[in-house]
């Protein structure tokens, strides 16, 4: 059987390259609810879609972040 493909959510490996992180870091985002997503359960298996708009918003805050971060670095000095 093959897992059925949820309609504007991508697989947790295209996750880990857009984010440049591995698999399992994915995988314990959306477990801490860092990532939004699906989690999909057949029998004993389970399987994560993730949210693609919930990774752009990831981004952006780290965008943020570093941009504060850099503020603070310069302000040290």
């Amino acid at each position: 059987m093959r897992w059925a493909i949820v309609k504007g959510y991508i697989s947790v490996a295209q996750a880990a390259r857009k984010l440049n992180v591995s698999v399992q870091t994915v995988y314990r985002m959306c477990r801490e609810g860092v990532l939004g997503g699906t989690c999909m359960r057949r029998l004993n298996n389970k399987k994560w879609m993730i949210d693609p708009k919930t990774i752009e918003l990831l981004v952006e805050e780290s965008k943020f972040q570093s941009d504060i971060q850099r503020r603070r670095q310069q302000s040290l000095f």
